[in-house]
Formats: structure tokens, C-alpha cells, sequence
């Protein structure tokens, strides 16, 4: 359950890099990819479907750890699960707002409060990442020494991200 939840942790973070990267090209930028224009729909429903699976690996991998008898958990790995939960709820509860505002179903009343939830999500994306990135490593096979690595890349495109949004928006 733990690797198939981080490939779908992997492919869930590419397709969301992917809707990141072609929405401030197209917002900041007017380029248009028109490739992905078209597949643009699919590709954000296929992040909704690969947040739910995420979220349901999620709690089946915690439920299994927290019911170890043999490896039962330490305080501090009890601990940093909380931590990515109350990441992952709060990226989730942003997500679902800006999902909201492009199906038309939440009414943003402002530029400020629709920019800045775009803002939250894609901070609190970078806060869920970074926490989950030692278990996502670990999931997928690769040696856990990268964990620095990849938290270094994480924090990158996420400054790079809000930095270039916060551009588009003033």
C-alpha cells in the first residue's frame, strides 16, 4: 500500500507541477500551450482522482502504523504523522477551494481573496511536500539521503511559485 501511494504521491506531484507551470505561463506570461489546452481538463480531473487515492492510501498506511504491534511507532514519527495530516488537511480545504472558484461554485467577491487562495494552495502544497518528502522517497525506492535534496527543490519552485503569482496578481 505505502509504494503504490508514493507513485501516486509522484504522479499526483508531476500533473500538479504541470497545472502550476502552464497556468502562470498562460496567466503571466499569455503563452498558451495548446497541447495541453486541450488535455487541460482531463489533466486537472486527473489530479482531483489522484488526490482522493492519495488520501485514501494516506489514511490506510497511517491506520497501519499507528496499529503496529510488532514496530509500533515512536512518539516523534506519531508525531510527524500529525504534521502531514494537518498539512495535508490544510492543503486539501485550500484545494478545494480553488477548485471551487474554477467550477464557479464558490464566489471569489474579490481579486484579493482569489489570489489569495491560490497563494495558500501553493503554500500549502510546498509545507505538505516538504513534510512528506523522507516518506516519499522512502515509498518509491529511493535512498532517503535525498530527502535534503528534494526539500531544497520543493522550497525553490515553491518561492518561485508564489513569487511569480504574486506578480501576476499585483
Amino acid at each position: 500500500m505505502r509504494k503504490t501511494n508514493g507513485f501516486t504521491s509522484l504522479a499526483l506531484a508531476v500533473l500538479l507541477l504541470v497545472h502550476v507551470v502552464h497556468n502562470l505561463t498562460r496567466l503571466g506570461a499569455g503563452i498558451t500551450f495548446e497541447a495541453l489546452q486541450s488535455l487541460f481538463p482531463a489533466l486537472a480531473w486527473m489530479c482531483v482522482v489522484l488526490s482522493i487515492l492519495h488520501i485514501g492510501l494516506s489514511g490506510g498506511t497511517s491506520t497501519t502504523m499507528l496499529n503496529d504491534v510488532e514496530r509500533p511507532p515512536s512518539p516523534r514519527k506519531k508525531r510527524h504523522l500529525v504534521l502531514k495530516w494537518a498539512t495535508g488537511i490544510a492543503l486539501a480545504l485550500s484545494a478545494g477551494l480553488h477548485i471551487g472558484h474554477a467550477m464557479g461554485f464558490v464566489a471569489h467577491g474579490s481579486a484579493t481573496f482569489f489570489w489569495g487562495s491560490l497563494l495558500a494552495t501553493l503554500v500549502f502544497l510546498g509545507m505538505h511536500m516538504y513534510t512528506g518528502a523522507r516518506s516519499l522517497l522512502k515509498d518509491i525506492g529511493l535512498p532517503t539521503p535525498w530527502k535534503t535534496a528534494v526539500r531544497v527543490v520543493v522550497v525553490v519552485c515553491t518561492f518561485a511559485a508564489c513569487v511569480a503569482l504574486y506578480t501576476i496578481a499585483t
